[in-house]
């Protein structure tokens, strides 16, 4: 669609995009294709209620070349908030999208907001950090899943 590309096309004039995601997100098409998973799903910090938490995804994946890899998205809304210092947090139950926590994995940069499920923490995304150690953190994450997920 028109609006996700020129956003794409905004976005890349100044690179914001994560180092390591699309391998990442390219690792787990090729692995929803092939059958070793069956689903990808997203929690995101954004709102839907207006549409934005699939529009960014919908940028996402078109940055990064997997059309319609998630086959859902949860939004902020749809997450139980836990207090913590300094105010609240939103928690990721993954028990919402398995009840098996053995086939559920979540990469964040917020594990200590997971639960009931396989949790691979990577750290917080900064732009100003070198795109290597972030381009590692993917890295290392695709290589445990590869592990939670054996083919």
């Amino acid at each position: 669609p028109g609006a996700v590309r020129r956003f794409v096309e905004t976005y890349h004039a100044r690179p914001a995009a994560r180092p390591g995601l699309t391998l990442l997100l390219h690792t787990l098409r090729a692995w929803k294709e092939s059958g070793r998973i069956q689903w990808v799903a997203i929690f995101t910090g954004q709102s839907n209620l207006t549409g934005r938490a699939t529009f960014a995804t919908r940028c996402l994946e078109h940055d990064a070349g997997t059309r319609r890899l998630f086959d859902e998205i949860i939004p902020i809304e749809s997450c139980p908030r836990t207090s913590r210092p300094g105010g609240v947090a939103v928690l990721r139950d993954l028990s919402r999208l398995s009840g098996d926590p053995s086939r559920v994995a979540l990469v964040t940069s917020e594990p200590r907001f997971a639960i009931n499920g396989c949790v691979i923490g990577v750290p917080h995304y900064d732009p100003s950090a070198p795109g290597a150690e972030l381009d590692d953190a993917l890295a290392n994450c695709v290589r445990l899943l590869e592990c939670i997920f054996p083919a």
